[in-house]
Order: structure tokens, then sequence, then C-alpha cells
């Protein structure tokens, strides 16, 4: 009701300092601060009263002069200077929206996002903040009886607006939550080899071979060579020619020949030059792992995504069907007050995707621009939450909500709070709160080492062991015809 302009007209004839200071603090009590008391003789005395309970409570008792002051202001904007009133706000440590901040003259201000807007309204309306009061976070429920009861005005920590709206202040940005994942890693370059050698180019390689060897074979026949069936299926001159080696060709063949010996050479350079293209690129740019793009996909990584109960709340209530099918890829770290909703920037580990709110994630992306590694990045599909309404809690009629109000477009219009935002950072680092760690890398520039061969290591162990199994059988076998042989001759002789 501080917006209510009210008279009163009280019953004594004169004036009568008790019943108007009971009227007076009857109306602080509710909330009503533009108002005006009359007595009786109103038009004879031209005498009204209105008071003033910014730092201590005055009463004013104004004479009205008609002639003099016609344009004379009945019910003053109070609520523009409180006169170094202390603000009944309780303020709640968050590391990166409110804390202390020491200035160059070693004087404590409040600093943070928060912190910076609370600030700036103290001074706009000429009050006081009591900095000495900044304790760690409550629990929301003792905030809101603490507003409820009219115990404090309002407080640090910010909720998202429900019904009643009157119980809170005008929202001052808009909240989202989502997830940060660590950036995917790359493919080891032992298992790039995996890539450039799979299974389907090994076939379509060996299909290739068989295709050009039975034309070969047949044109070969048609001009009256005799015909080989392995050659029809494997001839060395196609495996050759197709893996870029040189050829041998007859002058004696005939032209029909020669052309399918020189398609076999050109697709020879063609694909000798693609897979080493191919090859080259993914050892100068390596493939990453799997890209994460739903719950499915973490669940399947074997990754978990990491965040306080808070949040989880907060998301379940808006997502019911995500705790219901998706739980497992969660891991819930039990937090019974508010400042457990946020992780910190000093123990990140990219075993671990986090929970964190698209304000946050600003943070963190201004701070990996320092780390010389992007190690998270922020997920656009696994966005739980969005443009949430999140505002201040006060209690109904609370006189501060509409400057309140003021003051928040005001900082939004101006900018300031995108300026406050990015200025955390500095303010953190500066305070040592925030470790710069380099983690730059030089890993696209190394040398590759004998470890990096391993699978190439692992077929050309598999190959001599086959190749010197068909060795041993080829001397098996001959051994065993030529007694065979010897059995025969000596039972005809």
């Amino acid at each position: 009701m501080e917006y209510f302009k009210i008279v009163f007209l009280l019953k004594s004839s004169s004036k009568n300092e008790t019943e108007v200071k009971e009227v007076f603090e009857f109306c602080w009590n509710n909330s009503m601060i533009n108002v005006i008391a009359v007595f009786q003789d109103f038009s004879s005395s031209s005498t009204y009263y209105s008071f003033s309970n910014f730092r201590e409570f005055q009463m004013e008792e104004i004479i009205w002069k008609q002639n003099t002051e016609k344009n004379i202001e009945f019910f003053p904007n109070r609520m523009q200077n409180l006169n170094g009133t202390i603000l009944p706000i309780v303020f709640q440590y968050r590391e990166k929206a409110v804390y202390v901040l020491k200035t160059v003259r070693n004087e404590p201000i409040l600093s943070g996002q928060i912190g910076n807007f609370f600030r700036t309204f103290a001074e706009k309306h000429n009050a006081r903040l009591n900095t000495s009061s900044l304790t760690f976070p409550l629990l929301p429920k003792d905030i809101y009886y603490l507003v409820s009861n009219k115990t404090v005005e309002t407080s640090s920590f910010a909720t998202w607006l429900r019904v009643p709206a009157e119980t809170f202040t005008y929202p001052f940005f808009l909240l989202g939550v989502g997830v940060m994942l660590p950036v995917e890693p790359k493919i080891p370059i032992f298992k790039i080899f995996t890539r450039v050698f799979h299974l389907n180019v090994f076939l379509m390689i060996l299909a290739i071979v068989v295709g050009f060897s039975a034309v070969l074979e047949t044109a070969e026949f048609l001009w009256g060579k005799k015909f080989g069936v392995l050659k029809f299926f494997i001839d060395l001159n196609c495996v050759g020619g197709i893996l870029g080696q040189s050829l041998v060709e007859r002058p004696t063949d005939k032209y029909s020949i020669k052309i399918i010996y020189l398609l076999i050479f050109l697709l020879g350079i063609m694909l000798s030059t693609l897979y080493e293209a191919f090859l080259q690129t993914l050892l100068t740019e390596p493939l990453t792992e799997k890209y994460i793009t739903s719950l499915e996909d973490v669940i399947s990584s074997n990754l978990k995504i990491k965040g306080f109960s808070l949040f989880f709340d907060f998301i379940y209530k808006f997502n019911p069907e995500i705790k219901a099918n998706y739980s497992e890829a969660f891991l819930i770290i039990n937090s019974s007050v508010s400042e457990a909703n946020d992780i910190d920037q000093n123990d990140l580990n990219t075993k671990y995707a986090y929970i964190v709110t698209d304000n946050s994630w600003k943070f963190f992306e201004n701070l990996q621009n320092f780390l010389g590694k992007k190690l998270f990045r922020w997920s656009k599909e696994l966005f739980f939450v969005s443009n949430k309404p999140f505002a201040f809690p006060v209690y109904k009629n609370s006189i501060y909500r509409e400057i309140l109000k003021s003051h928040t477009l005001d900082i939004q219009a101006s900018g300031l709070w995108e300026f406050w935002r990015k200025r955390t950072l500095f303010e953190l680092i500066q305070m040592g709160n925030v470790q710069l760690r380099d983690f730059k890398s030089n890993d696209s520039f190394r040398s590759m080492k004998v470890e990096d061969f391993q699978w190439i290591w692992i077929a050309i162990s598999v190959a001599l062991v086959i190749s010197s199994c068909c060795f041993l059988a080829e001397i098996y076998v001959f051994k065993w015809k030529k007694q065979i042989e010897r059995k025969l001759n000596s039972s005809k002789s």
C-alpha cells in the first residue's frame, strides 16, 4: 500500500500528539507511508501532520499557507531519500554473486553481481548496508520465514518467481539450467590407424582387387592364355597396382589388356593418394570421441552429470520424466543450504559433467579463455530449464518493492548487470579465490612414438605368425608327400 495516498481526519478537535502518533505507527506497521493526518480544526489552523520513519521516527507538523505556497507537495516521495537508514536485508555469501571486496583504501565493499545490485541501490537512495552481517547461506525456508514475519525486507538469495507474485520483487534476470560437458577428448594416435584401416575400407579394396583380377584374367584367357583359377580371384599385378606399386606390363600384351593395366595404375594412384591424405588429416586434426547430444549418450558413455540436490529438485519440478527415466545419468550431491548450488571453479574434473546455470556457464567460459585450453563446453541439447524469472523474496505490500523494481529496470537497461558479471572473474582472481592454471598442451605438434604404432605392430605380428605357420605347413606337407612317395615306390619294388 506504499503507493496509495491517504488522508486521515482525526476525531479530536485540536492537536493531540498521542492520537496522531498511534495512527502513524499503525500506518508504518501496515506499509502505508504516503499519509497525512488532520484534526477537526484544520479549516482554521491550516495544519496537517505527516511522518518519516527512516533512520528514526519523526513526526512533522506543517502549516499550509494557501496564498504563498500554491505548489506545496503534500505527499513527498519518501523512498527517494532514506536518510542513511540501514537497509533490513540479510546478505548471504555466494562466491560469484555476493562477497566482500577490499578497495585500494582497504575499505570493505559489497561486490558480485547481486552484491553490486544492492550496493548501488543503497547509494542511489542514500541508505547503508550492513556488510558485517554477511552470513553463509541459510535454508530457503528460513529466508522465507524471516521475510514473511517482517524481520527483514528481503534477502540476497534469489529464487524463481511463483504465485503469489506480490511476495517477490520484479524479476531481475531469466535463469536457465543446463549441463556443462567436458570437451570430447581426441582419439589417441594408435586408434587413428583403426579408423584408416577400417574393415569396410579393407573389404572395398579387396572387392576392387577381385573385380580387376577377374576382368584381367578373363581378358587374357580370351586372347589365348591358359586360365588360372587362383589368378581369377587374386592377381598379384592387380594387388600391387591398386596399392600404388609398379606394374610389369609385357610388350606383347594386347591393347585391351594394356588399357586394363592403365586403369589399375590410375586407380592405384587415386587410392594411395586419398589414403595418405586421409591419414595425414587425422594425424594433424585428430577426431574426437562421440559427441554427446542426449542423456542416452551420457549413459552409454559412462559419464556422470554431477550437481547439487538443490539444482536437481529444481529440474525435477519442471521435468519429472527426467527423474523417472534418466536418474542413472546423475551423480547427486546432497545439499541442505542454498550455497550448494554451484561448483567450485578450482575443483573441475573432466571425468564429470556438471549441472550449472547459464549465468554460471558464462563465468566458466570466460575463465577458460585464461586456461590455455578449453576443458568444458555448454550443451545446447541438454538444456533442462530455460528462461525462468528469478527475483528476491519480499513480504506482501513491502515499501521497497516498487523502488527495487525501478532499480532493476535501470540496471538492466544500462548494461551494468552484464558488466558486473564479466568483472566478477577478475575480482575473484584479485581476492585469490580463483587460481589460473596452464592447461596448454603440445600434443598436436609432437613426434610420433613407438606406442602410436600399436595396431601396426599387432598387424605385422599377426601376419608374421600366419606366414610362419604357412611356411611350416608347406615344409610339413612337402616332407609328408616325400614319405608317401617313398612308401609307394618301395611297395611297387
